[in-house]
């Protein structure tokens, strides 16, 4: 399906450039060198941090962009900008307690839990829970005669707090991105000498600028929410939704169907 989206995005254009700089592959076409960065070009070349594709903070050690591609300013941004928003959404925040998911300071955020009728606030530290009650709710759990604690699950109806989000979507936009980018990188390699990624293909430059400057406006790029019952997994591959290509990432409970080109 990305393929054919690919081909029919080419066919309007007369005529593809090929020269000795420029490899053309069935997904896009790229030139590749590394010294400067894929999102807003400038020079990257002394990089400190490695690009987490999908968020560290959500658990991944494995999907990861070499020094160089993006640099520490960029890196920087998404994090404290983008990631951070999303990663303290309510359904996103329970699901990182519940599999004790440490930031990259190694911490587990806090989350909700029950006793009793009563909601209180959880932590663990250092391997200890400690619970946050008001104290007008004290004397209402002693009442209750409570015996347990209950840690809520993800949950169906938290959909609604990760639908036409702003956020959710830009970092949709820069997970897709950059994961057509490690493709390629997978596909073809790399030589030696490379310095830049230039992107030639409009709708990739669209998707890029999204996860990189949005927009005024805080338009939401077009995606889908799904709830799944499996939550043993985070996955990612490209794919189609009611006949439209799109990227799939899939953070245990939740599915978001990212489509590759915007409502415009």
């Amino acid at each position: 399906v990305l393929t054919a989206f690919i081909d029919k995005r080419r066919s309007r254009r007369k005529e593809i450039t090929r020269t000795a700089l420029t490899k053309v592959s069935f997904l896009f076409k790229i030139i590749v060198m590394i010294k400067k960065c894929i999102f807003c070009g400038r020079d990257s070349s002394n990089s400190k941090s490695v690009e987490h594709i999908i968020p560290e903070s959500l658990g991944n050690d494995q999907y990861i962009l070499e020094k160089g591609f993006v640099c520490d300013s960029c890196n920087n941004y998404f994090a404290h900008h983008i990631e951070s928003k999303v990663l303290n959404l309510g359904p996103i925040k329970q699901l990182r307690l519940l599999t004790l998911t440490e930031n990259k300071k190694g911490k587990i955020p806090k989350g909700i839990c029950s006793i009793g009728k009563e909601e209180c606030e959880i932590q663990f530290i250092d391997g200890n829970i400690f619970v946050g009650v008001a104290p007008e709710v004290i004397s209402k759990i002693l009442m209750s005669k409570a015996d347990h604690i209950y840690v809520g699950d993800a949950n169906v109806s938290d959909l609604v707090l990760l639908r036409n989000n702003y956020d959710v979507a830009r970092l949709l936009a820069k997970i897709t991105f950059e994961f057509l980018i490690s493709m390629f990188i997978e596909k073809y390699g790399i030589q030696d000498d490379t310095e830049e990624v230039i992107i030639q293909e409009e709708w990739m430059k669209k998707i890029r600028d999204y996860a990189k400057i949005g927009n005024k406006e805080k338009t939401v790029w077009p995606y889908i929410v799904k709830f799944s019952s499996d939550c043993n997994s985070i996955s990612f591959h490209f794919t189609d939704y009611d006949g439209k290509p799109c990227s799939y990432f899939k953070y245990l409970n939740y599915e978001f169907y990212f489509y590759l080109e915007d409502a415009s």
